[in-house]
């Protein structure tokens, strides 16, 4: 909102909020501004500015903003609120999460969410959803019955139209579908004004010609494309991560970072003493720990291995210019709502 005068509500309209004397914080201007005003009526924000450019509507609630920051809604990029978990979805709020994007679950428990947010009923953030994913048969997704699969060019665009007509807001495709049919399914979702992401470009370049708009976690290192090729059952060999990262530039696609995942596994969870493990239920530390425990020593060793080659790929990416985009995987194994934020 900009600076301005807010005018008072009038009888029936929602009530009026005013934050007063907080330190506002402005991330793409690095800025910090003290002493500042925020007047909101409903669920709009009307006036944002100094006391004498913004004035309290008669009858607002007043909150002493003094020694705290307002600051924009975060967002979290990767995320799976179809966990079947509704008490995670406030734990978002919790933490400043006011948006997340859902890349793939359960269609019918993400609307479900969606309308008991929008209701009231269900304190939670705005949810942007892929619904289910779309794979190659057989699918690699990693919790079956989910993804839809697809072996011709008419069944990937098929896919992409059932997606969106149960509501989805992008696409998701997942690494066992065959290049000329991610080819296929980012045609058929851009020519319906969606946006297109994938897990893990396995086969290169060829790929983000295709005109997918997102990639999610990192690329494979060269040592692991194989292994992956391998296991999710595509075609190809060792991934040119390098060229891979600078066509993704000069396209404009971005990269979905998740990296707190490897983190969490690498180290066997989140510490006691983190806040983020405060704010959790006893019910989600208790799922937590069991998923943990099914995690052997040499899948904590490959995390600990991915996280420096994680880093250096992001850091090179946004060297380049590329665009990051930043997720937690949550929830899902022992990543957590807040765990990046």
């Amino acid at each position: 909102a900009s600076p301005g005068h807010a005018s008072p509500p009038s009888e029936g309209r929602p009530a009026a909020l005013v934050i007063d004397g907080a330190t506002l914080v402005v991330p793409d201007r690095g800025e910090l501004r003290a002493d500042m005003r925020v007047v909101s009526v409903g669920d709009r924000i009307r006036c944002v500015g100094r006391g004498d450019e913004c004035v309290a509507p008669s009858g607002a609630r007043i909150v002493d903003g003094r020694g705290r920051y307002v600051l924009p809604g975060l967002f979290d990029a990767h995320v799976h609120t179809s966990q079947r978990l509704p008490q995670v979805a406030p734990l978002y709020l919790a933490f400043g999460i006011t948006s997340v994007r859902d890349a793939g679950g359960f269609p019918e428990f993400t609307r479900s969410l969606q309308d008991d947010i929008a209701s009231g009923a269900l304190l939670g953030p705005r949810i942007y959803t892929a619904g289910r994913p779309i794979d190659g048969a057989p699918s690699a997704w990693p919790i079956p019955g989910i993804a839809r699969t697809a072996r011709t060019d008419e069944e990937a665009r098929g896919a992409v139209r059932a997606s969106l007509a149960e509501g989805a807001d992008f696409i998701k495709l997942y690494t066992a579908l065959a290049p000329d049919l991610v080819r296929a399914a980012v045609d058929e979702a851009h020519a319906n004004g969606a946006k297109v992401t994938i897990d893990y470009v396995l086969r290169g370049p060829e790929i983000v010609d295709a005109g997918i708009d997102g990639v999610e976690h990192v690329l494979p290192p060269p040592a692991m494309a194989k292994d992956l090729v391998q296991r999710y059952a595509a075609v190809g060999g060792a991934v040119p991560v390098a060229q891979t990262l600078r066509r993704m530039q000069e396209r404009g696609t971005a990269l979905t970072t998740t990296m707190v995942l490897m983190e969490r596994i690498a180290t066997g969870g989140l510490a006691e003493d983190e806040a983020t493990f405060a704010a959790l239920p006893e019910s989600l530390r208790a799922r937590s720990a069991e998923m943990l425990a099914g995690m052997d020593a040499q899948a904590a060793a490959f995390m600990r291995a991915m996280q420096g080659y994680a880093c250096d790929q992001v850091k090179t990416f946004v060297a380049i210019g590329g665009t990051i985009l930043a997720g937690t995987d949550s929830y899902f194994l022992s990543s957590y709502p807040g765990d990046l934020h």
